[in-house]
């Protein structure tokens, strides 16, 4: 009588087991598209193209963050002091400008990354933009760096970001920036 009894039990307990696993499984696959949708880059220009026009008298620096995937927060860059723009994963960002000393800073908390060039005219130079995870990326630690790459390297880094999403090609009216 008690293994019928018993039998009983876990047959009225299975399709409520059942229920719950299924809800588990929904809710998993919920929270994974939550994380997949959050590192799609945010550009939707078209890949790198050098297709920007510059006067003989200015200069071009292509600010860009190669990071895409886990742990890609929003980088702001200032030059000489004044917010430039933000760059998101795989987003590269062409700024126009006269030559001369310019002051590059990347911040993000207290970390915070600075290289100052000379720019001659007519002449392009690449600014990387870059994330380097700690401890294989399983916590959310990690260090920003913000280096000059040799062209030959940026042009392979560069070709699989994307123009940002508010820059159009043509200069605006704040420090030579190149937006909408």
């Amino acid at each position: 009588m008690r293994i019928k009894g018993a039998l009983r039990f876990m047959a009225l307990k299975w399709p409520l087991r059942r229920v719950q696993n299924l809800r588990l499984g929904i809710l998993i696959i919920l929270l994974q598209l939550t994380v997949l949708v959050g590192c799609f880059p945010k550009a939707t220009g078209p890949l790198f193209q050098r297709s920007i026009e510059m006067a003989p008298e200015q200069s071009i620096v292509y600010l860009y963050y190669p990071w895409f995937g886990w742990n890609v927060f929003p980088r702001e860059v200032f030059v000489d002091g004044v917010s430039l723009t933000t760059l998101h994963g795989a987003e590269y960002y062409p700024y126009l400008t006269a030559p001369g000393r310019k002051s590059f800073t990347l911040q993000h908390d207290e970390l915070k990354r600075r290289i100052d060039l000379k720019l001659e005219p007519n002449r392009a130079y690449f600014l990387k933009v870059d994330y380097v995870p700690l401890a294989w990326m399983l916590t959310p630690s990690g260090t920003l760096t913000l280096e000059e790459v040799p062209e030959a390297v940026a042009l392979e880094e560069i070709s699989k970001c994307r123009l940002m999403s508010d820059v159009d090609g043509t200069t605006g009216d704040n420090h030579g920036m190149i937006r909408k």
